[in-house]
């Protein structure tokens, strides 16, 4: 829903939709059986754009939430791509000024409410 936040449903009902993060709504993925979703949102201090992970419960509830994008990353535009790993949903791939950083494994990440950006298995390619 850009401009509107993102919201999340593992349901096929309109009425089932649940709010993950406030921001901008432009990109999302959600992990292979639905455990967690990424999400961004824009913001106006480098990095523009903020990422961040939602763990999502059987119901479709957000159990917790982290900022997990990459510490130090700059240059990172408004329409800044990122996607899972399609045959490995730990792994996060994400667009930032020449650079491709890539996570090796979100699940090292822990998942405790911080709002900062993190060093945890982030690599540049």
């Amino acid at each position: 829903m850009q401009d509107n936040a993102s919201f999340y449903s593992n349901k096929n009902d309109n009425k089932a939709w649940q709010y993950l993060i406030s921001g901008d709504g432009f990109n999302c993925d959600m992990a292979n059986g639905g455990k967690f979703v990424i999400s961004s949102k824009n913001k106006e201090e480098q990095p523009k754009i903020h990422v961040y992970k939602s763990d999502i419960s059987e119901n479709g509830n957000v159990i917790n939430k982290r900022r997990i994008d990459p510490y130090g990353a700059k240059d990172m535009p408004w329409a800044t791509p990122f996607r899972l790993d399609p045959n490995n949903s730990n792994i996060l791939y994400l667009g930032c000024g020449n650079l491709i950083f890539r996570n090796n494994d979100l699940s090292k990440i822990p998942m405790d409410g911080g709002k900062d950006s993190v060093s945890i298995g982030w690599d540049s390619l």
